[in-house]
């Protein structure tokens, strides 16, 4: 769900958020992601995206299939890397990592678009056996390059941790009645591909 930033507040001030929350704290946190690909978009064509992110005080490698034709069902892969580099060698799926190198043959990957924002969790039990991850994003989708342009990000978002996904849908429903809220379903990468896309294709400046 996207709306204006006090909307999300608004969210984490009803009763039955409160109720759902069975009194746990929020946990509020930095997040930087950088998603990598070739400058032509190879991995994106082929139907995966990259990012590392930092995480707990390391670095996060995810991949994800978005429309690959090889993939039934939707996957996602994460490993723990060095820095924020990412390595395609340290993909643990050799069916995945062999797509990927496919995809890249041999050209490099370089930054296409960044992730800065605020998160904030709460896990919601709206039943017993049944728990939700709650998740307020505020920041930003960045361009990386020499032509920067940006998209402002403010997010809530639910997500199924254990239990019955009707609980999560009807969840979602509820917090959401009467709030400023719009549900869209364009992901992070999505919005960043296309940004660096146009940025990619807008004329450069002259002095």
């Amino acid at each position: 769900f996207i709306g204006p930033e006090d909307a999300l507040a608004r969210v984490r001030q009803t009763p039955l958020f409160r109720r759902l929350a069975r009194g746990r704290q929020a946990q509020t946190h930095p997040l930087h992601a950088i998603y990598f690909d070739t400058k032509a978009f190879a991995l994106r064509e082929a139907g995966y995206v990259l990012r590392v992110r930092n995480e707990d005080g390391g670095f996060v490698q995810t991949v994800k299939s978005a429309n690959g034709p090889e993939l039934a069902t939707r996957v996602e892969i994460k490993v723990k890397v060095r820095s924020m580099a990412p390595d395609i060698d340290a993909i643990p799926d050799k069916k995945v990592r062999r797509a990927l190198k496919a995809a890249l043959n041999g050209v490099a990957l370089v930054p296409a678009f960044a992730v800065e924002m605020r998160r904030t969790t709460v896990l919601l039990t709206p039943k017993r056996g049944t728990t939700i991850e709650a998740a307020f994003d505020v920041g930003a989708v960045k361009t990386v390059g020499e032509k920067p342009a940006s998209l402002p990000l403010v997010e809530f978002e639910v997500e199924l941790v254990s239990g019955d996904a009707r609980e999560l849908v009807a969840c979602a429903q509820s917090l959401t009645a009467d709030l400023p809220l719009m549900l869209f379903l364009q992901s992070k990468a999505e919005r960043g591909f296309l940004l660096a896309a146009d940025a990619a294709e807008a004329p450069a400046s002259a002095e």
